[in-house]
């Protein structure tokens, strides 16, 4: 390599620690204890979390390229990404991957470990895409730790979520900013994918899933937007499908129960 483009190279990284130091937001620190866990739960009943607990199975495409159906009562997710001969479909039990039906353009991939590769790629969509969808309910999962922070210039509360463990990224933080109606306006992020810290998402769009259930569908970053379209939810699969698509899928993690149905 010459010194031309080691001299740009160069150029390329000094400018682009220079563009991070000059962005990145140093994570804030608040109060734990009761009074952060009581917003917690206002932000819980804004989102009617009770709603959600009833939505058995839920729908969406995330940013229009992962196509979701997610049967929260059996543990069971359907992720879909692709077009014509390459479209990818993964259908597999969250509790165990081994337990999965792939299909490249509507035929079986019947190599195992390339079958076992795409369902692990399926459930890192699900992992980030599920998270997009509800992330107020996981507030109080295992592993998070909540800090109330003062309110922002215009009064508004705020509520710094850590999570300690758990997911594909332990350690990622993020700073909810709620409205009036207690539901999150944006957050901050502290996340290991994002090169700084600090970053804005908006919480736009909210919809009322026809279980009660509140959701954002549109999330604001600057120029690039994390959409979710087509969202729908009900309290059991039979609601939303005319047929079962996961019935191939249960009876691989139940076939003594299918084989004594009459």
């Amino acid at each position: 390599m010459n010194k031309k483009w080691m001299f740009v190279i160069m150029i390329g990284v000094l400018t682009g620690v220079a563009s991070c130091t000059l962005f990145h937001k140093k994570r804030p620190r608040g109060d734990a204890g009761p009074e952060a866990d009581a917003l917690a739960r206002k932000m819980l009943e804004a989102v009617n979390e009770e709603a959600w607990t009833k939505t058995g199975v839920v729908k969406w495409t995330f940013r229009g390229v992962h196509d979701h159906v997610w049967d929260r009562r059996r543990g069971y997710s359907s992720v879909s990404w692709g077009q014509g001969d390459d479209r990818i479909s993964v259908r597999f039990y969250l509790d165990d991957h081994s337990y999965s039906i792939v299909t490249r353009g509507g035929g079986i991939v019947e190599d195992k470990q390339e079958a076992n590769k795409l369902t692990e790629k399926a459930f890192a969509y699900w992992v980030n895409d599920s998270f997009w969808l509800n992330p107020v309910v996981k507030i109080f999962d295992g592993g998070t730790f909540r800090e109330r922070l003062p309110p922002d210039e215009l009064g508004r509360e705020r509520l710094m979520v850590t999570y300690r463990s758990g997911g594909l990224t332990p350690g990622d933080a993020y700073l909810y900013t709620l409205g009036k109606d207690g539901r999150p306006v944006q957050w901050e992020m502290w996340v290991s994918i994002l090169p700084v810290g600090g970053v804005k998402a908006s919480f736009e769009g909210w919809i009322q899933l026809s279980t009660g259930a509140w959701i954002a569908t549109k999330h604001g970053i600057g120029p690039k937007n994390v959409d979710l379209s087509d969202v729908h939810g009900a309290e059991d699969v039979s609601q939303l499908f005319d047929m079962d698509l996961f019935i191939e899928l249960d009876a691989l993690i139940h076939p003594a129960a299918r084989e004594s149905s009459p």
